[in-house]
């Protein structure tokens, strides 16, 4: 018994259907169709959605499912499926990659478009224009591709290869439009030169469609293929005592904020792994998991830092000098900045993570999670900026008044550099006063920025 796709697609399907890329395979395992597609195979079994919130707005997604299938444990199911149809394993995997090797050469023909099916009729008429007799049923199957293409089909391939839609207008398979046209094209038995090109042409595109047809074909039986391969999988994982686990693959979350004054943005990426060390009972998702975690923060601190003169109002001191010689101004300070630098904050969080789920706990409910934080790395590159405040211009005498920042941060404190107070008038001699005070000192971070960072806590929902 040798596997047998053939399923006919009208070319209304054809005209809709977008190209599916070919999913590259992992190394080569005995026993495996070279060209399966492991992300079309349910490797996991009984996968369960987790939610992570830590602290109040960073919520991660995350699954937990048993441990997947090895590819030798692949193998071994594969045969089984084989044995079950009255093929070897051999015999399978040729066919298998056979029906990919279609389904590939479609994907390279490219899509079914309206201007390819316009280029068709457009063609077909040529032809049927040298013999009165052809003409009419040129016209007819045109009308039947116009009936065709008025239905709606889905624009996925899988979709179209599995959901039954190629049942709904017949069967085509002896006297569909394709078949038609080609009948057509060959009642004459020698065409004028003028038409030779067309003709070639059409005999392309006809080849090209069966191309397409065939692919489409081998779509479906490979649906039914993988569906027999997951069936499978899913009872040999049922009967496994594999362990569970937990896994978070590189899951972003992100939450505002604040730094002086003014919201920024923080990005978190979360990385774990974490294996059932104590199971509640065997095969069962309760119990201890315990692995190690990293977390990456992104504080996407530049965007923060076009926004230094609203926050330099809130930096200590330098607020405070800011505030204070604008109170002897008739309007407030034009806050610039005429100096831009490096401007970025991110953090690296690394340890164990532990999560307890008691035997008696339903899906739906919270588990308990912790974070053991072994390191906690923040690296800041703060420099190069400068702010500049201008006051307006006084008359009787003319005077303008004008102070800048020199801005810079390391990961402990801001480090501010004043300029002092710029007197510019238009009188001859003009002249630069620079009161006493500070000059220049460190100013602490203030916010909520590294709060949710210092130490990482959250609650672990599980699904059903």
């Amino acid at each position: 018994m040798r596997i047998s796709a053939r399923v006919i697609v009208p070319l209304a399907v054809l005209l809709l259907l977008a190209m599916v890329p070919a999913t590259p395979a992992p190394a080569w395992t005995p026993g495996v169709p070279v060209t399966i597609d492991r992300s079309r195979l349910k490797l996991t079994g009984g996968t369960r959605s987790l939610t992570l919130t830590i602290q109040q707005g960073l919520v991660f997604k995350g699954t937990l499912a048993k441990e997947a299938m090895t590819e030798d444990e692949l193998a071994d199911l594969i045969a089984q499926v084989a044995a079950s149809l009255g093929m070897s394993v051999d015999d399978f995997c040729a066919d298998f990659d056979k029906l990919s090797e279609a389904v590939n050469k479609m994907n390279e023909n490219g899509r079914m478009t309206p201007e390819k099916m316009q280029q068709l009729k457009d063609d077909l008429f040529a032809l049927a224009s040298v013999a009165p007799g052809l003409v009419g049923q040129a016209a007819g199957i045109a009308q039947k591709w116009d009936q065709m293409s008025d239905h709606r089909y889905s624009d996925s391939l899988d979709s179209a290869s599995s959901s039954g839609v190629t049942d709904k207008v017949g069967d085509f398979t002896k006297d569909s439009p394709l078949e038609q046209a080609g009948d057509v094209a060959t009642q004459v038995a020698a065409w004028p030169a003028a038409l030779k090109a067309t003709y070639d042409r059409f005999q392309r595109e006809v080849q090209e469609w069966k191309d397409m047809q065939a692919g489409l074909d081998a779509m479906r039986g490979l649906a039914k293929l993988y569906d027999l391969i997951n069936r499978r999988i899913n009872e040999a994982l049922l009967k496994s005592n594999k362990p569970w686990k937990i896994t978070f693959d590189h899951v972003k979350a992100s939450e505002p904020f604040t730094l002086f004054g003014v919201q920024g943005k923080q990005t978190w990426t979360l990385s774990a792994w974490i294996g059932q060390t104590v199971p509640a009972e065997a095969g069962n998702w309760k119990g201890k998991y315990w692995d190690v975690f990293s977390i990456d923060v992104d504080y996407a601190l530049a965007g923060w830092c076009d926004q230094l003169p609203e926050a330099i109002f809130q930096m200590g001191w330098a607020g405070d000098l800011l505030t204070a010689y604008e109170t002897g101004l008739p309007t407030h300070w034009d806050v610039r900045t005429s100096k831009v630098g490096k401007c970025s904050a991110k953090r690296e969080l690394g340890g164990y993570v532990t999560v307890m789920v008691d035997a008696t706990m339903a899906a739906g409910a919270t588990a308990t999670i912790s974070f053991d934080v072994k390191h906690n790395d923040k690296t800041v590159a703060l420099s190069g900026y400068t702010v500049e405040a201008r006051g307006p211009l006084i008359t009787q005498p003319a005077i303008q008044f004008d102070t800048g920042f020199d801005v810079a941060a390391d990961k402990d404190n801001f480090k501010l550099t004043w300029k002092g107070i710029g007197i510019n008038f238009d009188l001859p001699g003009a002249g630069y006063y620079k009161p006493l005070g500070p000059t220049s000192g460190p100013i602490p971070w203030s916010g909520d920025i590294w709060r949710d960072s210092d130490q990482p806590a959250g609650k672990l929902t599980i699904g059903l």
